[in-house]
């Protein structure tokens, strides 16, 4: 009786121990799906948010947040939430995708986000996004860019003008930095260019914001259309105050007031050489064409040489990213400085 007694406790330590084994294995297998996620989510989504560790460090030590450049100090993106939209194709920052989701059949409609504002009249996608017609020239006037074709955009749609919208992001588009793009699009014309104003919604988030310009520019250059020049037009956001920010991004050119030009070139691409010998004929044209005793008044800010990204520039070497003012000028003052750089860029890459 006793043998018997101890071959059942025999048999159910063997059962407790069996257990034991499998529950060990769950949890290996838990924790392995768990750090396979976090990678995944790591490598897809840091080269499209290459600032997210900077973002959280930003709000972990406010002091931290006045070192960073001005592209990195933007809204983070979580990595839980791109976690959770990978796994369920949900994002929680859109609803729509929660009901298509729930109601697959609603899958098979895109909704799109109305925006209030003109869209391009020059673009022409298809079904696939692609752009099947390039843009028709126009009447030329006289001047030296007939015959040049340009581009501009904008990454980040939303940049505003403080002393104008009362906040420096909104999607009023007639207060931000497109409504100068709107303007520099009509000097450009009067000067003989053909001129594309892409006004897509690209900041949306804005931590995606490179991402979501870089497919618009692409299907421009996929579509057969030789730029002579594109532009990522922005408006500065240095500054903590108005007594800071406007010194620095503003000066008076033959008595008027406007927003001083910097040009910004991203070095983590192989030929950003180029982007820099164009940057820097546009910063040297300016300084020419609008001479000042003081630098600190110059229409030109300079070229600054950006480290943390390629701002999109490693798609041509006709790229340029230009910054008109900052968050504390205002619309007008941005505005005022349209016809000085159509000027320049004329001078520059005119004939």
């Amino acid at each position: 009786m006793n043998f018997n007694r101890s071959r059942k406790f025999r048999r159910k330590k063997r059962f407790y121990f069996s257990t034991d084994i499998k529950s060990a294995l769950v949890c290996l297998l838990l924790a392995a799906l768990f750090v396979s996620i976090i990678w995944f989510s790591a490598v897809y989504y840091l080269p499209q948010n290459p600032h997210l560790f900077s973002g959280y460090l930003a709000e972990t030590i406010p002091l931290y947040k006045t070192f960073l450049p001005r592209e990195e100090d933007i809204l983070k993106d979580n990595l839980s939430v791109a976690t959770f939209h990978y796994l369920l194709g949900i994002n929680v920052t859109n609803p729509t995708t929660l009901i298509k989701a729930q109601i697959p059949v609603f899958n098979q409609f895109e909704y799109t986000p109305v925006i209030p504002v003109t869209p391009p009249i020059d673009k022409e996608p298809d079904d696939n996004g692609e752009i099947v017609n390039p843009p028709l020239p126009r009447e030329p006037s006289e001047g030296g860019l007939v015959g040049k074709t340009i581009l501009i955009y904008h990454s980040h749609t939303t940049e505003a003008f403080v002393p104008t919208s009362g906040i420096p992001h909104t999607e009023k588009f007639d207060e931000t930095i497109v409504k100068v793009g709107e303007k520099l699009t009509e000097a450009l014309r009067n000067l003989g260019a053909t001129v594309i104003h892409d006004t897509t919604h690209h900041s949306k988030r804005h931590s995606e914001s490179y991402r979501r310009s870089r497919e618009t520019v692409l299907r421009y250059l996929n579509s057969g259309v030789e730029f002579d020049l594109i532009i990522d037009l922005h408006r500065d956001g240095i500054g903590q105050s108005s007594e800071l920010g406007r010194p620095i991004t503003t000066t008076t050119i033959n008595g008027v007031q406007m927003g001083r030009l910097l040009f910004v070139v991203g070095q983590r691409h192989d030929s950003w050489r180029n982007n820099y010998i164009l940057a820097q004929s546009l910063n040297n044209m300016a300084k020419s064409l609008y001479p000042v005793e003081q630098e600190s008044l110059s229409i030109s800010r300079g070229v600054v040489l950006k480290t943390s990204g390629n701002y999109n520039q490693d798609l041509s070497d006709k790229m340029i990213l230009i910054e008109i003012g900052g968050h504390w000028n205002t619309l007008e003052e941005a505005i005022n400085t349209v016809e000085p750089l159509a000027q320049i860029i004329n001078k520059t890459i005119g004939d």
